[in-house]
């Protein structure tokens, strides 16, 4: 199955034992998403969002598209609750900010891990508003220590937030994976 899979990325042509784990940052391309990025700038290529002319109306609907394709992939309740960055990175600097200029006050508490990326710790040290962050223990297994994680969670905290999604719950760097489903 894995050999099939990564026919689909042209990367393992040139580097068949490459092990990639930096996804989130720069996620390798499969064949079929390099196509057609491929196709949209060569035949397709306008402004969304900010023209009326044909090429940008039917590329701004496909944009829209998309956001109703990840919407029911992901099971939203709505199209209208989803935005597209760039990066992970983007995504959660903008969420740290927007969450400290419009949610937060001065001593609420952000619940983080050591297991975090540190594209997930550095936006927490820079949001406008004077929090605390409160870090969930790590057992030495490198599991995470759950009753530790329910009890800050219950104590005094406002926002818990992962860089992983709560299906993705995989910390690719040592590998290991939590089992946020125990804390349900």
């Amino acid at each position: 199955m894995i050999k099939n899979l990564k026919k689909r990325f042209p990367v393992f042509t040139k580097n068949p034992n490459l092990v990639f784990f930096d996804t989130a940052a720069s996620a390798l391309k499969v064949d079929s998403m390099i196509k057609a990025v491929n196709d949209c700038y060569a035949y397709e290529y306008a402004n969304i969002h900010r023209g009326i002319y044909e090429l940008s109306s039917k590329l701004t609907k496909r944009y829209e598209d998309s956001r109703l394709s990840v919407s029911k992939f992901i099971n939203s309740p709505s199209c209208e609750n989803m935005i597209f960055t760039k990066s992970a990175t983007e995504g959660i600097n903008l969420v740290s900010s927007c969450l400290s200029d419009n949610y937060f006050n001065d001593g609420d508490e952000v619940l983080l891990t050591s297991l975090e990326h540190h594209a997930n710790l550095v936006p927490w040290h820079l949001v406008s508003k004077k929090i605390k962050i409160v870090t969930a223990q790590i057992k030495s297994s490198g599991e995470l220590d759950y009753n530790d994680l329910i009890e800050k969670i219950y104590k005094n905290i406002h926002y818990s937030l992962y860089y992983q999604s709560q299906q993705a719950h995989l910390w690719y760097l040592m590998g290991l994976i939590q089992l946020f489903f125990l804390i349900e």
